[in-house]
């Protein structure tokens, strides 16, 4: 967990708030006028926080109010050890922020990636508070069957087949315990990134630390019915990791024609 007070450099120079209604301490940022025009909610994706909105909440807090909030287990929220962390459970604790305490009506709600499951989540049960959604790079699970749509969305990223494939053959938590890197920058390596300048070391800070070797990895995931919690990274050196074929066809890194990743611990 982020500490309150962190501005990061002065680009996150947004007081922190804080809702214990549901169980935990709920972080969220609350600016803008006190009789504003309408209310816009910014829900974060995974593995990111409230700080991906950081450019925007200034000058649209200029006119209207603007909650964000971390879901929990992300940015500035705590991450409680007795909770599933399924996507249903982070409707109901967004649920607890924006209705039980903040009371909030005529909702614009703009999401991204996994917000875009969570606040759909939380219109299906409000949608009398929500006036408009703005959906930013993301899915609205609004049909009867989005399996194949999220099959095609997963396709076009390089992540995604990464994952699933390494959850199969059992060395997804060693490839991540020896990795010295966070999820979010393994992301990146996976995948094209458009502007690669900002990734900064201010920029990059905010993101949820590496996972150490013979350290407890807390993970979060909105996914539905899917944590990593409590588990131990292996040992580094006990047994080296030989690198699956299927690297190959995700990143090369050039050594001797191999194609393991660039964090792979046999480099």
């Amino acid at each position: 967990m982020i500490a309150a007070d962190e501005t990061f450099d002065g680009t996150w120079p947004y007081p922190a708030r804080f809702n214990e209604v549901a169980g935990f301490r709920h972080h969220y940022v609350d600016e803008g006028p006190e009789r504003p025009g309408q209310t816009i909610v910014m829900l974060h994706g995974e593995p990111t926080w409230g700080y991906e909105w950081r450019h925007l909440i200034g000058p649209l807090s200029r006119h209207h109010r603007v909650v964000v909030p971390d879901h929990m287990g992300f940015g500035k929220s705590e991450t409680p050890q007795d909770c599933t962390y399924d996507a249903s459970e982070h409707i109901l604790k967004l649920e607890s922020l924006l209705v039980d305490t903040l009371d909030l009506t005529d909702i614009t709600l703009v999401v991204r990636d996994w917000g875009g499951p969570i606040g759909t989540g939380f219109a299906l049960r409000h949608p009398e508070r929500i006036s408009r959604i703005f959906a930013v790079n993301t899915v609205l699970p609004l049909a009867d069957d989005i399996a194949p749509l999220m099959r095609a969305n997963g396709v076009e990223s390089r992540w995604f087949p990464w994952a699933h494939s390494a959850l199969a053959d059992g060395s997804f938590e060693q490839i991540l315990g020896n990795a010295g890197r966070t999820i979010a920058h393994l992301m990146i390596d996976l995948q094209h990134v458009a502007r690669p300048e900002i990734a900064t070391p201010t920029g990059s800070a905010p993101t949820p630390a590496p996972f150490r070797p013979r350290r407890s990895a807390a993970v979060s995931s909105p996914s539905p019915g899917r944590s990593w919690r409590g588990r131990r990274a292996p040992r580094p050196g006990r047994r080296r990791w030989k690198p699956s074929p299927r690297c190959a066809q995700y990143r090369r890194c050039g050594r001797s024609g191999c194609g393991t990743p660039p964090w792979c611990p046999s480099t």
